[in-house]
């Protein structure tokens, strides 16, 4: 088949955004399908570019739309840059959240990627068209095209566009959003997203049949093999963003100040590290505990640095979704922890959420409801023991990007692509479903 995929996200972009897109063009190109990925130039405000991953075989094309910014490869310090970058969305993120696809640049793409998928599309007879939301630039070329050539078109959401799990969208922006949505999505023939939650929200607002394709994990790279001593402390590893008062460590820290007012030995043997984008706020936090000296924040690192620090790991820490009206809320980073094979802890959150089942499912941790699980956790906890964890390999299997990727393009098949086949007749990725 000749399949077009367009995400604004794209290695060498590094975000977990961008190993979506990609771990789906690296498994149907193996596969022996021909895959063209239309994609933007990645601009300084757009994070890192340091995510190197084997593109050989996909064909991508890369438009250029914002000529008055310098691009990463022209940028005299690219990690300077990237973190003024950041500095300037922090500050900005109230409104823009308000704002909503009003304040987004990417959407100025709209235009350049246009003239370049008609072009692509009157080149190759494209079998579908899979687009991944975030940024709507996505959708609204997908949806454009999808008209415009009568090709079957598949909406895919990392996040939800209309009433997403931040609800910081102002009253006039969610109106206007739904709308918008509503006019684009009409013209996908299924949708796919990263958890049944968020699956069920799709399933209750449109028509179209939604599956869920999880966002899963990359085999470990070469070079991250974890040290073969376990670690002089016991180090609890966090990667990614954190969200205040949702996906919040105040329950970790507030125990970790209690032992070290009371059990200062016991205190001493953690270390806490924080890998990502550094929040004032949690900074803030971890100084109104006095805890500088067990907490480190590391800030950006590469995709490879990451892998490492997991997979060297006492323990990661998963601080699930504990606020919002939204259920599914599911972080991408579960999946990465659960390819590392370090136990995992769920702290937070309802003890019923999808997370905390997978994690139960495939043996890969424990969830920590409060204070006193945390602490009991805390001080039974043996480095040694905890070198020899072993997960469920066949349950966490399912959940790598390769199987989920095979398992969204057989849905398409089935759903989209062969009209005849039954409603359901192959049955979407599944929790516990077996790996091919």
């Amino acid at each position: 088949m000749r399949i077009l995929i367009i995400s604004y996200y794209f290695p060498p972009l590094n975000s977990i955004a961008s190993i979506r897109p990609y771990s789906w063009a690296r498994a149907w190109t193996d596969l022996g399908h021909k895959v063209h990925v239309l994609t933007t130039a990645k601009m300084p405000f757009d994070g890192p570019c340091d995510l190197d991953l084997d593109v050989s075989g996909i064909e991508c094309d890369t438009v250029r739309y914002l000529p008055r910014f310098s691009q990463h490869a022209r940028s005299r310090d690219p990690a300077r840059e990237s973190h003024r970058w950041e500095r300037i969305k922090r500050m900005t993120r109230s409104w823009r959240l308000g704002l909503g696809i009003f304040a987004d640049l990417r959407t100025l793409a709209l235009r350049p990627l246009l003239r370049r998928g008609r072009k692509l599309v009157r080149q190759h007879r494209f079998d579908f068209i899979i687009s991944s939301y975030l940024p709507g630039v996505a959708h609204i070329m997908a949806s454009r095209l999808a008209r415009e050539f009568g090709i079957p078109w598949i909406a895919d959401y990392r996040d939800l566009w209309h009433l997403d799990h931040t609800g910081q969208a102002y009253r006039f922006t969610s109106l206007a959003s739904g709308w918008i949505e509503r006019r684009v999505v009409s013209q996908a023939a299924m949708f796919s997203t990263v958890s049944r939650g968020l699956a069920a929200e799709l399933a209750r607002r449109f028509p179209q049949p939604v599956v869920v394709c999880y966002n899963g994990y990359l085999p470990p790279p070469a070079g991250t093999e974890p040290p073969s001593v376990p670690p002089e402390y016991l180090r609890l590893v966090h990667i990614g963003r954190l969200n205040l008062g949702k996906r919040d460590p105040e329950p970790l820290l507030s125990v970790l100040a209690e032992l070290e007012q009371y059990n200062p030995s016991q205190a001493a043997r953690i270390r806490v590290e924080f890998y990502g984008e550094i929040e004032p706020w949690l900074e803030a936090r971890v100084r109104a505990h006095g805890l500088g000296h067990l907490v480190r924040f590391v800030g950006q690192v590469s995709y490879i640095e990451s892998i490492r620090a997991q997979r060297s790991a006492t323990a990661l820490l998963l601080f699930d979704w504990s606020g919002g009206r939204l259920e599914g809320v599911l972080s991408g980073k579960l999946m990465e922890y659960l390819g590392s094979g370090r136990p995992i802890l769920v702290i937070g959150g309802p003890g019923n959420s999808e997370a905390a089942a997978i994690v139960r499912r495939c043996g890969a941790g424990v969830f920590l409801a409060g204070a006193r699980e945390i602490h009991g956790w805390l001080a039974s906890a043996d480095t040694r023991a905890l070198e020899g964890w072993k997960p469920d390999v066949q349950e966490v299997a399912v959940f790598s990007r390769r199987h989920q990727a095979e398992q969204l393009l057989a849905e398409i098949l089935a759903r989209v692509l062969t009209r005849d086949a039954p409603p359901g007749d192959v049955e979407g990725p599944r929790t516990d479903a077996a790996p091919a």
